[in-house]
């Protein structure tokens, strides 16, 4: 059998939004990034990259306020959280032509969004009415549909980082993980739980 050689791998450097970091969180398969960089005016924004370079993307609020990307699509669109115009971070869906703001669950403070799939549907996670305690969403056309929490460990909570095509979520549910959907949750040690 002849010697396999060593795959060849080429780094580039994306650059900056105009400051000194950048940080990338995913990539789709199109070789397109997100993540946060920082801007001219020391405060981190989204953005959408490739070779050729970053594109900001912005906030919820314009300049002013904060973004990150967590996850992006085939299509590039974009997932992540921003400051809203509440001064707290929602969840987004958006790209070069704008976010638009995907809310909380109930009339929680806090939201972001963990993964998007091909259909641009997102899954995250958003503080509830208590304030207290994180829930995964996955995003619909009425709003955030929340998929519940066990009692799994010592918080009842849950959190979603990403999302198939199909629709199938995955996440942490307590202190295990999860795979599910809007029909409910199973926990990846075999024991299911509905919504």
């Amino acid at each position: 059998m002849p010697a396999m050689s060593a795959p060849f791998y080429e780094i580039f450097q994306l650059g900056t939004l105009g400051g000194d970091t950048t940080t990338g969180v995913a990539i789709n398969e199109l070789g397109q990034v997100t993540g946060e960089s920082r801007t001219s005016a020391n405060i981190d924004h989204a953005f959408i990259g490739d070779q050729s370079g970053l594109i900001d993307i912005g906030t919820l609020i314009g300049s002013s306020g904060d973004s990150s990307g967590r996850d992006i699509n085939d299509l590039g669109q974009v997932t992540g959280r921003s400051t809203s115009v509440t001064g707290f971070n929602h969840a987004f869906v958006g790209g070069v032509q704008g976010l638009t703001d995907l809310g909380t669950l109930g009339s929680g403070v806090f939201s972001g969004g963990g993964g998007i799939n091909n259909n641009g549907v997102v899954a995250g996670t958003s503080l509830t009415i208590n304030q207290t305690t994180p829930r995964a969403f996955i995003s619909g056309v009425s709003g955030l549909f929340d998929l519940g929490a066990s009692n799994f460990g010592l918080n009842p909570s849950s959190s979603a980082t990403g999302i198939n095509d199909s629709g199938l979520v995955v996440g942490t549910d307590g202190d295990r993980a999860f795979i599910g959907d809007v029909n409910g949750r199973i926990d990846i040690g075999g024991t299911e739980h509905s919504s």
